[in-house]
């Protein structure tokens, strides 16, 4: 499939922004793409799907300690196919795996979910409810009317004259 480029000076939104692009050519070269059961194009939860269920190659402990591409990926130490097993696997916000359960894993964390929860009770009632600079920062934000962004080097846009833009807040200068 040929690659649809973006929108120029812009780098990093080439699928984010451009989904429709996409989904636009999938329909010209496919008359039934999308399916018409499928999900919606754009994520549901605040940042994507984070739980990925599929089939993944059985861990053989035995190669923990090799490098992992002197190992064919289909076949074992005795030349016999991988089996597959059906894990669940939990990402962060980035899509980055955090951690991958087999059928009997997510049975112990079924199990032991509310002592997980029973445990962040615990460390919630232990933590300082007055924390000083969560306060004093949040009244800065709140009441400081000092504007934090800085001159622009173009015609139009905000001009004052507290010195060019940096990527951090500062006070007003004296």
């Amino acid at each position: 499939m040929a690659s649809i480029k973006s929108t120029a000076g812009v780098r990093h939104n080439a699928f984010r922004l451009n989904a429709h692009k996409k989904l636009v050519y999938n329909r010209l070269k496919r008359f039934n793409w999308p399916p018409q059961d499928c999900s919606t194009i754009h994520p549901i939860e605040p940042y994507g799907k984070q739980f990925f269920i599929f089939n993944a190659y059985k861990r053989d402990t035995r190669f923990d300690n090799e490098i992992s591409n002197t190992v064919k990926p289909l076949i074992n130490s005795n030349n016999e196919k991988i089996p597959s097993e059906t894990v669940l696997c939990v990402c962060d916000f980035a899509k980055r795996p955090l951690m991958f359960l087999n059928y009997q894993d997510f049975k112990i964390l079924e199990a032991s979910i509310d002592q997980i929860k029973d445990g962040f009770n615990k460390i919630e009632g232990k933590l300082d409810k007055n924390n000083y600079l969560d306060t004093k920062f949040g009244l800065m934000l709140k009441y400081n009317l000092n504007k934090t962004y800085g001159m622009q080097r173009v015609k139009k846009g905000e001009h004052n004259s507290w010195g060019m833009k940096k990527g951090v807040f500062r006070s007003r200068k004296t």
